[in-house]
């Protein structure tokens, strides 16, 4: 049986806080922020890496159909 929490939430807090980041990620590219989204955020090309886009591209959608 799954144990939910006190407020009745089956979602432990690490999946709550990625649950809210991929919504956030999505929010942000669909109101027009896409291009500095992917920018920051998506793989690129060897001499533009960041090292966090190695996680943070995972965050990034084309659209609601790739959801």
């Amino acid at each position: 049986m799954i144990q939910t929490s006190q407020a009745g939430s089956s979602f432990t807090p690490a999946v709550k806080g990625l649950l809210i980041a991929n919504v956030g990620a999505y929010l942000l590219m669909v109101i027009g922020y896409d291009r500095v989204m992917v920018t920051l955020f998506a793989l690129c090309p060897p001499g533009l890496f960041m090292p966090w886009q190695l996680i943070s591209y995972s965050f990034l959608h084309g659209d609601s159909g790739h959801l």
